[in-house]
């Protein structure tokens, strides 16, 4: 079974202007250069550069399957990624999660090394949330949750699929 990376629709979002929202940008710059990283080798399918920037985790592939962007568009995505807005929540603040569930940053959750921060992707009503860890002096992101979200959207499609036949 194939598991669609990103659709294509989210190319043209990539062009509408960033929005705000609370936290403040990373104190230290490579948290951003981690997700803009990211975000780039996910599109592009590039399973290196995916690999170069996650911790380990199951099912990483999920992250590099698909089709990458038609070519003629990296210059444009690359122009929006160097922009990326990423901001960093401080204890206390609170973030509505895409599936509903609130997560309030309690004291002990974050520190030095770990960092919880919102990704606003253009064109998104809500921004994506990652958790960014130094290791071994780079920062990962943990992307266990982005995909745990490939996978169960992949099994909805497959099941809205068998309820036609």
């Amino acid at each position: 079974m194939r598991y669609p990376r990103m659709s294509l629709a989210f190319v043209p979002l990539l062009f509408i202007s960033i929005a705000a929202f609370c936290g403040a940008p990373p104190k230290d710059p490579e948290v951003k250069e981690a997700c803009r990283k990211f975000l780039k080798a996910m599109l592009a399918n590039d399973k290196d550069g995916v690999l170069a920037v996650i911790l380990p985790a199951k099912n990483a592939e999920l992250l590099w399957e698909g089709e990458p962007v038609p070519a003629k568009l990296v210059p444009e995505i690359d122009k929006v990624l160097e922009k990326l807005s990423v901001v960093e929540l401080k204890e206390g603040e609170k973030f509505t999660m895409p599936n509903g569930l609130v997560l309030k940053i309690k004291k002990g959750m974050l520190n030095e090394n770990k960092r919880f921060v919102l990704v606003n992707l253009p064109g998104s009503k809500t921004p994506l949330p990652l958790w960014v860890l130094k290791k071994d002096g780079q920062w990962k992101i943990d992307a266990s949750g982005i995909i745990a979200g490939r996978k169960a959207a992949a099994l909805a499609r497959e099941q809205a699929k068998a309820k036609k036949k």
